[in-house]
């Protein structure tokens, strides 16, 4: 007798870098740039788009367009109507200072 166990599209758990909630939509994103949305309240999938962004700080809806920030790769746009991907890449996204016993980290 031999026993075989298949693993199916199997992946291994992810953290979670940002999440955004609005009205309608709930949205996270991954650590490997991968974002997926939600409906809301009944939390049924609607998208899962690898949009490549990674470091993403923020995550903010604007009406229908959800808004990602990430502090090396600048900021993202989906439009949750259509899944349009639109990229600004911004070369100083945050900055750093520090002081004496301090750090802060702001985002532009």
């Amino acid at each position: 007798m031999q026993l075989v166990l298949y693993r199916g599209e199997a992946s291994l758990p992810e953290s979670i870098s940002g999440l955004a909630v609005s009205n309608r939509y709930i949205a996270t994103a991954q650590s490997s740039g991968v974002i997926e949305l939600f409906s809301n309240p009944h939390l049924f999938s609607l998208a899962r788009i690898d949009i490549g962004m990674r470091d993403i700080q923020t995550m903010e809806f604007n009406g229908d367009v959800l808004v990602i920030g990430s502090l090396t790769q600048g900021i993202a746009y989906v439009d949750t109507l259509t899944m349009a991907v639109k990229k600004e890449k911004k070369k100083e996204s945050g900055k750093c200072c520090a002081g004496k016993n301090r750090s802060w980290l702001f985002t532009v």
